[in-house]
């Protein structure tokens, strides 16, 4: 009988965990959304402002390169702390 009401809260521990793991997961998928959508807003207005200045096709190779060194930063990052 004890082994049945050990497997029955280990399964309840499992279950809260999976909800507890899921709602983070969903909140990380959130905010990585909200993440891309600003630093596109952040580029585009970087290429506004760059447009204005120069001709459109320089502005679109500085934003791209600007694009590059973001993704670059985040990807070393994540090695740097999932080696």
């Amino acid at each position: 009988m004890a082994c049945a009401e050990l497997l029955e809260a280990e399964g309840r521990s499992l279950r809260d965990q999976v909800k507890k793991t899921g709602a983070a997961l969903a909140l990380i998928v959130v905010a990585a959304v909200f993440l891309f959508a600003g630093l596109a807003l952040v580029v585009l207005g970087v290429f506004w402002a760059l447009e204005a200045a120069t001709n459109p096709p320089t502005a679109a190779f500085v934003c791209g390169v600007l694009s590059l060194v973001i993704a670059g930063g985040i990807a070393w990052s994540i090695k740097r702390f999932h080696p």
